[in-house]
């Protein structure tokens, strides 16, 4: 079918039915609704240790995980994803690290990640890293499609799923001690000098959308092809501390 390589990737149309999708689904269109193998989809948003969270914390690193269980034997599965800051429905795109035969898409300035061929899983992990402090309750949109591979949609089953979650106040995960960080020039223009007590593992510049603009590990970083404005830089240092601070790029 003309979807199974990613219906945003293909004709741009997101269909996880979040807001702003005007109600479109994997099944709206037509397509993979006959009811077929009765999937159900799980999320999990779990931490480094392997533990689901219900709760984020500014700058971390999570696993998102889908499931997709069914009844008898698809052939495959196919899915979509989105995860939007409930405050005003705008992406937290930072999902990443995709496991074979996922991609991502943008459409209406979110990231979507789906399926880029037919997946022989039921179960879907990537990363997804916390958007910064302040952003509010986040909400994850997904549907999952069970498959007979027959080249038409008949014969296919598709389930929603969405899960929230709030942020973290008062574990942040913005521990590094603040005195012992030093961020200078700020704002910049060209060469950003960042000094840390610890080692530094990595560093990483967002802009306000969550979008990661560029990661570095070394002290001195070079912004001059960034667009002016304000951004959100994450440092990590070898010990997994993290620090978040604002800086504000001048031509």
């Amino acid at each position: 079918m003309s979807n199974r390589s990613g219906r945003t990737s293909t004709f741009g149309n997101p269909a996880t039915g979040a807001p702003g999708e005007n109600g479109q689904t994997c099944g709206s269109f037509g397509c993979h609704a006959s009811g077929a193998f009765d999937p159900a989809v799980t999320l999990s948003l779990l931490d480094d240790s392997g533990t689901a969270v219900d709760a984020y914390k500014p700058g971390q690193s999570y696993t998102i995980n889908m499931l997709i269980e069914t009844t008898g034997m698809p052939a495959g599965f196919g899915f979509q994803m989105v995860s939007l800051k409930d405050s005003d429905d705008t992406g937290v795109n930072t999902f990443g690290d995709f496991p074979d035969k996922v991609q991502d898409a943008v459409a209406l300035g979110r990231q979507y990640v789906e399926q880029s061929n037919i997946i022989n899983t039921n179960e879907i992990s990537m990363s997804w890293t916390a958007p910064v402090s302040g952003t509010g309750d986040v909400t994850f949109y997904a549907i999952g499609n069970a498959v007979n591979a027959n080249g038409n949609s008949g014969g296919d089953g598709v389930a929603r799923a969405q899960l929230s979650f709030s942020e973290d106040a008062t574990s942040s995960s913005t521990d590094l001690i603040e005195e012992l960080v030093t961020i200078f020039p700020n704002p910049v223009s060209n060469i950003l000098n960042v000094e840390t007590a610890g080692n530094l593992l990595s560093t990483e510049i967002y802009n306000l959308n969550g979008q990661l603009l560029l990661k570095s590990n070394d002290n001195k970083i070079d912004v001059s092809q960034l667009s002016s404005g304000l951004l959100i830089l994450r440092i990590t240092d070898l010990d997994n501390q993290v620090h978040i601070s604002r800086i504000y790029k001048t031509n």
